[in-house]
């Protein structure tokens, strides 16, 4: 099962993230502990990062640069803070992807399956796999 860890601090918008992904058959986690970003991550280890920029503590910015020190995982910035400059930093801070808020649940839903396509479990795409959000591997 996909695994993804929300970094958000929006409590409202933390839990309609978690829930729509839950719905698609995705297991997601809300981060507690703004502190301690990467403690969460490594015991979670999750396929794919959701990440706001603007954080208590630390910006999003910096949260990327230290998670990208311990995995390779996708990270997609999702945040309100959506020019020009803010998206350029994103990607060079070492984001594979940005959204912006408010946003459609199912860019978010596809993009997630798009960028984590290689973490897929078998019967990926298949309807009742339990990984209908996944598309199969063309390599397969």
């Amino acid at each position: 099962m996909l695994k993804i860890l929300i970094v958000e601090d929006d409590r409202g918008i933390a839990e309609g993230i978690q829930s729509l992904l839950e719905q698609w058959g995705m297991e997601a986690r809300q981060v507690q502990d703004f502190r301690n970003i990467t403690g969460e991550f490594e015991t979670y280890q999750p396929h794919l990062i959701l990440l706001d920029i603007k954080l208590p503590s630390y910006d999003g910015y910096y949260w990327c640069g230290q998670l990208r020190q311990r995995t390779a995982a996708p990270i997609i910035f999702i945040s309100s803070a959506a020019d020009n400059m803010n998206i350029v930093m994103a990607m060079n801070m070492g984001g594979d992807d940005f959204i912006a808020k408010p946003f459609d649940g199912s860019v978010l839903v596809a993009k997630a399956a798009q960028l984590s396509a290689g973490d897929c479990p078998a019967g990926a795409g298949v309807p009742g796999s339990g990984a209908e959000y996944c598309r199969p591997d063309p390599a397969v």
